[in-house]
């Protein structure tokens, strides 16, 4: 149910959840199945996390209560307490995040930094971090405690939170505009975005809603080395979070609304509801800015060097613009090499001789980004690209 999503901590080997409308719960294999956690704590809390040994519970109302050191199980005792930032009339509390030394506490429109004090029964202040910038809830917040990073969603988009100052900055203008893929946001369920980290690929999940749309249909990927954005349909993450496998790699899951966890990008089978489905080979690149982001671009043309390894082989060539994934294809045959254009050059195939490949294709359209995809459309038949030159043109055109 996505609105009862769990935020986790951890603490003395002990899994702490809330889902923000039941009492807040306690796990491990003593305590199996799950417990109420002990003591007086608060009745109900939105998000929780675990700093200088104690967690923290954050309640809707703004109020951050914490237990005594090292014991969920005591809220009342010298070394817990309470305290409140001088709220906002209308705000509520989303969520809490923390980069080492630094803890934030997100409200629906404003941002709150939290100072340890080494005082055990007053440790804890608090100051304005920015005033009129929030979070959206407990589940669109992501730290990456190894590159002093937090993310986080909200109405007006996607933002960063960097060291040394963790000034807010937002970083979706990619997917603004008229028709853009921000603007295509169901915004009445921004409660309801799901994130998560991939560090596999060192990216950024975001699970969102579309337009009128009831359940999360749509993953913004934001790759923080290289500072793009691209998005992928048909994964309907109603949550997202991290596991370690079996090898001891941490992986990004995400769970559906028919009940099922999946491994993300972790092989070449899915397995949906228990049955092995082969995927056909793809690489998809990311969403490359073609501009400056204020004037609009266009790829004309793309050169594609291969190899030709059956004549029964296909290649797709695919591509989109402005991340609205890949909106028109292009098939190649494998075949026999032949030459550039399918057409003699200089009265001889100039490839003809070789197992190489090369495909010149004239390209429609324009944007802001650009995204391509080469697919392998033959089962169990090889084929190599060894390199793709993508033909630019700025237009000079602004975009409305």
């Amino acid at each position: 149910d996505c609105t009862k999503l769990i935020s986790f901590c951890e603490l003395n080997n002990l899994l702490i959840g809330t889902n923000g409308k039941n009492p807040i719960w306690k796990y491990s294999v003593a305590t199996d199945p799950a417990v109420v956690i002990g003591g007086t704590p608060p009745a109900t809390a939105v998000a929780l996390l675990t700093f200088y040994n104690r967690v923290l519970a954050l309640a809707a109302d703004g109020t951050l209560s914490w237990c005594a050191i090292n014991n969920p199980d005591d809220w009342t005792s010298a070394t817990a307490g309470s305290n409140a930032p001088a709220l906002a009339t209308g705000q509520t509390g989303t969520g809490l995040g923390a980069v080492g030394e630094d803890a934030f506490l997100f409200m629906s429109g404003s941002i709150w930094k939290f100072v340890y004090t080494g005082d055990s029964k007053a440790p804890f202040v608090f100051r304005v971090h920015d005033a009129v910038t929030g979070a959206s809830g407990r589940q669109a917040i992501v730290s990456v405690p190894d590159r002093a990073m937090i993310f986080f969603a909200n109405y007006q988009g996607i933002y960063i939170m960097q060291a040394p100052g963790y000034v807010p900055v937002r970083i979706s203008k990619a997917l603004d505009g008229a028709g853009g893929l921000w603007e295509s946001v169901n915004k009445s369920r921004l409660g309801y975005i799901s994130a998560a980290r991939n560090p596999v690929k060192n990216e950024i999940w975001f699970s969102v809603s579309l337009s009128s749309g009831s359940t999360n249909s749509k993953i913004l990927v934001y790759d923080y080395d290289e500072q793009t954005w691209t998005s992928f349909t048909g994964i309907l993450a109603s949550s997202l979070g991290n596991h370690t496998d079996g090898n001891g790699a941490v992986r990004l899951y995400h769970g559906d609304y028919a009940g099922w966890v999946y491994n993300n990008e972790s092989g070449d089978k899915d397995v949906p509801g228990g049955v092995d489905t082969l995927i056909d080979a793809y690489v998809l690149s990311k969403a490359h800015p073609l501009v400056d982001g204020v004037n609009l671009g266009s790829v004309r043309f793309v050169r594609i060097f291969y190899d030709s390894q059956s004549t029964a082989g296909f290649l797709e060539f695919g591509y989109g613009y402005d991340l609205q994934g890949i909106q028109r294809t292009v098939q190649l045959q494998q075949g026999v090499a032949g030459a550039q254009w399918d057409t003699g050059i200089w009265d001889s195939d100039v490839w003809a001789v070789t197992t190489q490949q090369v495909k010149d294709l004239s390209l429609l359209g324009q944007g802001h980004h650009f995204q391509f995809q080469i697919r392998n459309r033959t089962m169990n038949v090889p084929c190599r690209v060894y390199k793709v030159e993508l033909g630019l043109k700025p237009t000079g055109v602004a975009s409305a």
